[in-house]
């Protein structure tokens, strides 16, 4: 028995006869250097995938690429699209699949060798379920950190209004093809968090989420993350919360999730992005700061901190600079 965590059926459910077939598909750009771990990962799985569709996102080391694919032959299928994003190139992956199922991996990321075995599993006792992701480890420089749901939460209840407070479906997932056709896959207007907005869609279209409880992927921390990116990924959040809120419709407790939920990243994109001005000495650095002092939500000492910091920018990036080297000592 695997250790499912699901929402309760809402019928009978009868388990399958059989076990849905899986394409395995994979985005690319600029990926030659780790495609290929990445791909060992896929092909010494105890349930091997029907198919494996890599799709190459108008990168510069094609080339690299292709030659990266060749000893695996015709077991992967590589395809194109012209450069237009993450969203894209996987949609393009699985518009050249035919299998049940779409199991959706970075092309940087590593899978335990029963992590299909496992999702088809968790797919063909409980065909009420649309969609399926499994535990992971977060590593980082080689060394696993943290298993991700040890640190998230992954509700079996009330999954309409969980989805709204946070992406609480770990990446990798395995999705039916019908579900995904359902809602037309990733966004391709979002160039950050398209996953979230697509199992958000999902979950309003009334499909179901199930977890696998084991650490059955891998999942690599990128090394020195940046400020930037975390003010970038704070900022997508409330775009596509926004865009949530003008596509579906909401119970009014629901409602209510979707408006804290807009505060409470829209408060942590205004301090991600005032922390990047001092960081980086940007022109605005003065106007993200004020911002801050304006937003509701923020304590006292943070906005005396950044009233401070939009006084005497120069200082504040100087204190801030000295804060990241001590971190950077300390291995943080």
């Amino acid at each position: 028995m695997i250790p499912l965590r699901a929402p309760e059926p809402v019928g009978p459910v009868e388990p399958a006869t059989t076990a849905p077939s899986i394409a395995v598909v994979i985005a690319a750009y600029n990926a030659s250097a780790t495609i290929s771990a990445t791909l060992n990962s896929v092909f010494t799985q105890t349930l091997p995938p029907d198919e494996v569709v890599v799709c190459d996102d108008g990168s510069d080391d094609v080339e690299e690429l292709r030659a990266a694919l060749s000893p695996f032959g015709d077991r992967v299928r590589l395809v194109h699209v012209d450069h237009g994003g993450e969203s894209r190139a996987k949609n393009g992956a699985v518009a050249a699949t035919s299998s049940d199922v779409v199991c959706v991996l970075d092309a940087d990321d590593l899978w335990e060798p029963r992590r299909l075995e496992a999702v088809a599993e968790a797919l063909r006792v409980r065909p009420d379920l649309s969609f399926v992701t499994t535990d992971a480890w977060h590593v980082r420089a080689g060394r696993r950190v943290v298993r991700h749901y040890a640190v998230n939460d992954f509700p079996t209840d009330g999954q309409r209004s969980a989805i709204l407070r946070s992406n609480f479906v770990f990446g990798h997932t395995a999705v039916r093809r019908s579900a995904w056709d359902d809602v037309s896959g990733f966004s391709e207007a979002l160039t950050v968090g398209a996953d979230w907005d697509c199992w958000l869609r999902l979950i309003y279209r009334g499909h179901l989420v199930g977890l696998v409880d084991e650490p059955l992927a891998s999942y690599l921390l990128s090394p020195g993350s940046l400020s930037g990116n975390r003010a970038r990924a704070m900022r997508a959040r409330v775009l596509l919360l926004e865009k949530a809120a003008a596509e579906q419709t909401f119970s009014a407790d629901e409602g209510d999730v979707l408006r804290q939920s807009l505060q409470r990243w829209g408060t942590a994109a205004v301090l991600a992005e005032a922390d990047e001005a001092v960081r980086s000495g940007s022109a605005d650095v003065r106007r993200r700061c004020l911002a801050v002092t304006r937003t509701p939500g923020v304590g006292a000492r943070t906005r005396v901190k950044h009233a401070l910091a939009a006084a005497a920018p120069g200082l504040a990036r100087r204190r801030r600079s000295q804060v990241d080297r001590e971190a950077d000592d300390a291995g943080e």
